[in-house]
């Protein structure tokens, strides 16, 4: 997995990093309502299930940006890695715990959904928080909370030093004036994006999610 060192001397955002690195150390996040109707109706059709779907049209977004794929190498520099992959959450109704799992992005949804549903199988009965050895370095995390639609959602991650991973929470969608509505955040490290690159990110999603099924057609059959 490749590495690209920033160029502090030629990086428009050298100074605002500097500020939220070393003077006001601030994290953000979002949340926004996302219309799912498309997306729903879609998986409904094809049978492929929501949340891989929704996972991979995040990670496309995410792959997208270079903002969140940040990190620093070894020596404290910021740099940004060619490419992130998926860490999510899966449920356990028997004990009401959680796990982490990961899977590779991959282009194609078709494979990255496979592959997700086969992770989800091998691992299903697997208990603690990290079940899946091998993580990658640079993983998203992303949690759905199929149980409520919320209004907003916050987190706090001190840690021994900076967080630059994104964290992403959907929620339950629900109907609203006959589409369906789902909660959806952003948590960022400010050294890393604006509220600029996150309505990128946010918006570039709706618009993937309304087109989910000219993306899905183009990798058909492959």
């Amino acid at each position: 997995m490749g590495f690209n060192i920033i160029d502090m001397e030629t990086w428009p955002r050298r100074s605002h990093y500097e500020y939220y690195m070393n003077q006001v150390r601030t994290s953000f996040q979002v949340t926004k309502f996302l219309d799912v109707s498309e997306l729903v109706s879609f998986c409904r059709e094809s049978g492929i299930r929501f949340q891989p779907a929704m996972i991979y049209l995040i990670m496309k977004g995410i792959n997208s940006m270079p903002e969140f794929r940040m990190a620093l190498d070894r020596e404290g520099r910021p740099g940004y890695y060619d490419v992130a992959h998926a860490q999510y959450t899966v449920f356990h109704e028997d004990d009401e715990t959680f796990s982490d799992l990961w899977t590779y992005y991959d282009e194609n949804p078709y494979i990255f959904c496979r592959s997700y549903m086969k992770d989800v199988e091998e691992y299903k009965d697997a208990r603690g928080i990290k079940v899946k050895p091998g993580r990658p370095e640079m993983a998203a995390c992303i949690s759905c909370v199929p149980w409520l639609s919320f209004d907003a959602i916050c987190f706090d991650t001190p840690g021994p030093g900076p967080f630059f991973l994104p964290i992403i929470n959907f929620g339950r969608y629900e109907e609203k004036d006959g589409r369906l509505m789902m909660p959806f955040a952003v948590y960022i490290n400010h050294a890393a994006a604006d509220g600029y690159h996150v309505s990128k990110l946010i918006n570039g999603l709706q618009s993937d999610i309304d087109s989910v099924r000219r993306i899905f057609d183009k990798y058909r059959g492959e």
